[in-house]
């Protein structure tokens, strides 16, 4: 017996369970656990139910092998590193201060057992944080993994435009959608109504933001591998058009105006020529002229326009009678009680800020707490000079974009994992 336990390398395997959690985080292999809030549609609200992911699995997984291989001593574990210099400490504290405010919104939360489960959730994120700041894994190989499977995904993503359904990947979590299908994300026309894909992702939006974190890892990882960097940027910028995402289309502006601003990369004509001729190549080939001019110009989707307002003004009330917060995951369930109209149940969602989000649910202090964070890891970007930083920075241009559109980045399991990952990988530059 003793044997076989010293030619395991349990740190090797921890690694592997950790990158395959990576790996498997656009998938929805999940189960419901915990649901509440069942309406007579059979509609229920995902942001108070709790699920168990296989990558809840993998995780664990990785944790009791890392925990085996301190308890055995092995080499690896001795070289990660939670606490770096003067600014780990910082990290530790803040991450610390805004852990115990969430936890304090217990005390002034509309449902308790809600709230418990997301703080659960909170938890797994900081462990996932400062597992990928201690260097617990290569941050390229990362990286790596994560482009391989969202190029994956896109490729799925586009046929699924391509048939205007769902492909039947359904043990991948595909969604079952369809452009006939009612409740499913579309944009409309008079000559009817085309899909915006959704991958195997929940929805188009989180699928949209997946794809922009994945462009600006392949700017880092293959920049000089011309061939197949071309190829992994064009099937993943069609995958984000046919999201129809307009806060992922408009923060991959804005990140790539950044990028090119700080780090001082050069674009050739050539390749812009190439570009242009490949847009409208695309364009023609998916007919998307009528169909983005209607997202994306126009902007005829006033239902999504006016629905929004509404979560603002609910958020409004919200806040300012309660300072201290809902409670960590609760802003669905009060949010009836600060609208003047009944919503119906597939209507009831966070209000589309992440950072109003935040205010709501665990108060002004925790909200704070939140900016705070943010603010702190851009002043950690803008003091490092390197092509790492200069991509990071450039992403966290995207998610204050999206954040300040959509939720998905606190609200959702899939969102909250890429945030802390985020946070996680800017750690790696003290």
């Amino acid at each position: 017996m003793n044997n076989i336990i010293d030619k395991i390398r349990f740190y090797s395997v921890a690694k592997i369970f950790f990158y395959l959690f990576f790996a498997f985080l656009p998938f929805q292999i999940d189960a419901l656990l915990v649901v509440q809030d069942v309406y007579f549609s059979g509609f229920f609200n995902p942001y108070t139910s709790f699920f168990v992911y296989i990558t809840d699995i993998f995780l664990i997984i990785s944790l009791v092998f890392l925990a085996l291989s301190v308890v055995f001593r092995e080499g690896e574990v001795e070289k990660l590193n939670f606490i770096k210099k003067k600014s780990g400490l910082v990290v530790v504290l803040l991450i610390g201060v805004f852990l115990l405010l969430n936890i304090v919104s217990l005390v002034s939360s509309v449902n308790h057992i809600n709230t418990l489960l997301s703080l659960f959730r909170l938890f797994q994120f900081i462990v996932l944080f400062f597992l990928v700041r201690s260097g617990f894994v290569d941050t390229k190989k990362l990286m790596y993994v994560f482009i391989g499977v969202i190029s994956f995904v896109a490729f799925i993503g586009i046929f699924q435009y391509m048939f205007q359904e769902s492909l039947g990947f359904r043990f991948l979590g595909e969604p079952i959608i369809s452009s006939d299908k009612l409740g499913v994300a579309k944009v409309g026309l008079n000559e009817g109504n085309f899909l915006r894909i959704y991958g195997t992702f929940p929805h188009p939006n989180i699928f949209a933001g997946y794809l922009c974190f994945a462009i600006f890892f392949i700017i880092y990882c293959f920049r000089d591998a011309k061939v197949l960097f071309s190829l992994l940027i064009t099937v993943c910028i069609i995958a984000l058009v046919l999201t129809f995402s307009r806060s992922a289309l408009l923060a991959l502006f804005v990140g790539l105006f950044l990028y090119y601003t700080v780090s001082n990369a050069k674009i050739t004509w050539k390749n812009v020529l190439i570009a242009l001729v490949f847009v409208m190549f695309f364009f023609v080939v998916f007919d998307l002229y009528s169909v983005l001019i209607d997202r994306l110009v126009v902007a005829a989707d006033q239902n999504a326009l006016s629905e929004r307002s509404l979560y603002y003004s609910a958020s409004k009330q919200m806040f300012f009678d309660n300072l201290f917060g809902v409670g960590l995951g609760n802003f669905t369930i009060v949010m009836q009680q600060y609208l003047s109209i009944k919503l119906q149940p597939w209507l009831i969602q966070p209000v589309h800020n992440i950072f109003l989000l935040m205010f709501n649910e665990i108060g002004i202090l925790g909200g704070l707490g939140f900016v705070g964070l943010f603010g702190f890891f851009f002043s950690r970007l803008i003091r490092v000079r390197s092509r790492f930083s200069y991509v990071l920075m450039s992403i966290w241009a995207v998610i204050v974009v999206i954040g300040l559109f959509d939720h998905y980045f606190v609200s959702l399991y899939q969102g909250s994992a890429l945030l802390w990952m985020y946070f996680g990988l800017v750690g790696t530059l003290d």
